[in-house]
């Protein structure tokens, strides 16, 4: 026989009955892997009844992002520390452990590295700094 997630929820508990004790514990982890890692966090901040713009006034961080994040789209995010900073804030808005909410976003949405550019210059041995005033990636 095979139960839903929503089946095994609402099986009637029994005195002594561990199995479906656990079985209502993994239905609970299996609909906690099911959701998203925006739905998460939008699932506690609406159990913690506080409003997007609270946070976003708590934070600093624009609403629209917060929004972003909430639906996994992390393509308009900041890279690098801020990410990092942003997710630990929100987290921490939201009552959860920023620790653990930071490497989980991590894993879900690991950080890019842009590759440096080249040294345009034919003599990489040179230290002038570049138009903007600062060196190459060479060095230069």
């Amino acid at each position: 026989m095979v139960f839903t997630a929503d089946e095994l929820r609402n099986l009637p508990a029994r005195r002594g009955s561990i199995g479906i004790v656990g079985l209502r514990r993994a239905a609970r982890e299996v609909s906690r892997m099911v959701q998203s890692f925006g739905a998460r966090l939008r699932e506690q901040r609406e159990r913690k009844t506080i409003s997007l713009i609270a946070i976003s006034e708590q934070t600093k961080i624009k609403p629209s992002l917060l929004e972003a994040l909430e639906r996994d789209d992390v393509s308009h995010w900041p890279t690098g520390i801020f990410r990092r900073a942003f997710i630990r804030a929100y987290a921490s808005a939201i009552e959860l452990d920023p620790d653990v909410v930071v490497r989980e976003f991590l894993e879900k949405y690991p950080t890019r590295t842009r590759p440096l550019r080249r040294c345009p210059r034919s003599s990489p041995a040179r230290s002038a700094p570049t138009r903007r005033g600062l060196p190459c990636a060479c060095g230069s």
